[in-house]
């Protein structure tokens, strides 16, 4: 038997500015655009914000988060914007504005089904080890399609194969397996 753990990414988090209020969903389908950092060292996140029609961007202050207390996990955060500008240029000190990753403001639902020890994620799942096949660049992409193009007969019947076993188990195969990487060095 499998324990399941439902959980809801992306609640809908308060953004509080000069005597309005409104949540990051809602600002999302207003046309701004967000992002958020998440400082994993200071146990904080903030937002940034984008408007390309206004042309206004805006950032708010760190808001304390435990990220591996799983208490944090159903709370709601109130994030206080502290700049905002038609042309947002800041400079302070020991800020990375590269950290800011974009992000989706629209509540999902994930239903995490525990069934072995990885699931708990406790422990980092191992590395893929594959064997090293370097080659240049540019030739990555015609390498791809013509694995593609030799293994595209066999998809349906690989497939078909995949869904009977599915059937047999009466569950879902839910591992996957990594035979490549493909690790791309900039000169």
């Amino acid at each position: 038997m499998a324990l399941s753990e439902p959980r809801v990414l992306s609640l809908p988090h308060r953004i509080w500015f000069a005597g309005w209020h409104s949540t990051l969903p809602a600002l999302q389908q207003a046309g701004w655009e967000l992002s958020a950092e998440q400082d994993f060292n200071w146990l904080s996140v903030r937002i940034a914000m984008r408007h390309r029609d206004f042309g206004l961007h805006a950032v708010t202050e760190k808001v304390d988060c435990r990220f591996f207390d799983r208490h944090e996990y159903g709370r709601t955060f109130d994030f206080r914007v502290v700049f905002m500008a038609n042309d947002l240029k800041i400079q302070i000190m020991n800020d990375n504005f590269s950290a800011f990753s974009p992000i989706d403001a629209m509540p999902q639902f994930l239903n995490t089904e525990i069934k072995s020890i990885e699931d708990f994620g406790i422990f980092a799942t191992p590395l893929a080890r594959t064997e090293e096949i370097i080659v240049e660049p540019e030739t990555v992409m015609s390498m791809l399609e013509k694995i593609k193009s030799m293994q595209s007969p066999e998809q349906a019947a690989i497939r078909e194969r995949n869904r009977s076993r599915e059937r047999r188990q009466g569950e879902p195969i839910q591992r996957q397996q990594f035979h490549a990487q493909i690790l791309s060095i900039a000169a």
